[in-house]
């Protein structure tokens, strides 16, 4: 009987660690994929900036005032 436990618990051993390295792969995987899309986002924004220098600097300038707007609401505590 103890060496049926010993077969379980090694079995489960196996089992957990295939399951992790499938996880781990598809997190790779997944990993990449973001990656690649976030390669090419930079590659259009930085195309669009270049074809629309001053609609790009009104974006950042709008971007900007309102995180800077929501941080100093955070920090003085007041809501807007």
């Amino acid at each position: 009987m103890a060496t049926k436990k010993v077969v379980k618990k090694v079995s489960v051993k196996k089992i957990a660690k295939k399951e992790t390295d499938k996880i781990q792969k598809m997190a790779e995987r997944e990993i990449k994929k973001i990656k690649k899309e976030l390669i090419s986002l930079e590659k259009k924004a930085a195309t669009y900036i270049k074809q629309n220098p001053g609609k790009a600097a009104a974006a950042t300038a709008a971007i900007g005032a309102a995180i800077g707007a929501g941080l100093t609401a955070m920090l003085t505590g007041r809501k807007k």
